[in-house]
């Protein structure tokens, strides 16, 4: 199957936000985690998609929205789903404590999508929820009209196990080269409680797609 980008629409082109001003925004906000891991919770149920309540609040309110509210718009958007399944207390800890665990990744994508649109002004940079959700496409990188999937993500092992699950439950595309750059914390952008991708990340994907 091939990806024929003309049926996605580019979710970048809806925010007006700047990679300075979501710097600002994470500045002011704080993280905490749940210490709970309820195992119905993290293996034996199908919750709605994480991702698009977060880019609903990114794009719809052009602002990058706080754990919490988050976590609180998360429940209202799927409101009859949690309505009909009505998790006990212990339940709802734990899926309030594995969604407080996703945010820091979130963030993290959304920051360094838009600061590569900014810097690598001579490609296109592209990213899709269903293309994310579908074809394990965390932002897509078009070069001399070729596709590459570009996905970082934390050389830990945790970090590792995560990645390789995506990897193997989506559906890839045969025109897209898939590029994985681990990334170690130490050495990454600290903003407050955030550590994003920045300059040095920035460097490996120049470099991998040999981009001067």
């Amino acid at each position: 199957m091939e990806l024929i980008i003309s049926k996605y629409h580019n979710f970048l082109d809806y925010s007006s936000l700047t990679s300075e001003q979501i710097f600002s925004m994470l500045m002011k906000h704080s993280l905490a985690f749940i210490q709970v891991r309820n195992k119905k919770v993290e293996w034996g149920m199908n919750f709605p998609m994480f991702i698009k309540p977060f880019y609903d609040l990114v794009y719809k309110q052009q602002t990058i929205p706080s754990q919490i509210d988050y976590f609180e718009y998360y429940l209202k958007k799927n409101s009859p789903f949690f309505k009909n399944l009505n998790l006990d207390e212990q339940m709802m800890l734990g899926l309030k404590a594995r969604i407080f665990r996703t945010y820091p990744s979130l963030v993290r994508d959304i920051h360094f999508a838009t600061l590569l649109k900014e810097r690598l002004t001579r490609i296109g940079v592209f990213y899709n929820t269903q293309l994310d959700i579908q074809n394990d496409i965390d932002t897509l990188l078009i070069v001399n009209k070729k596709f590459y999937s570009l996905s970082l993500f934390t050389d830990t092992v945790n970090g590792r196990k995560a990645r390789d699950k995506k990897r193997f439950r989506h559906t890839r595309f045969s025109n897209v080269s898939y590029i994985e750059l681990p990334v170690e914390f130490k050495g990454s952008t600290q903003c407050g409680d955030f550590f994003l991708y920045g300059n040095r990340e920035l460097d490996l994907v120049k470099n991998q797609l040999k981009l001067t």
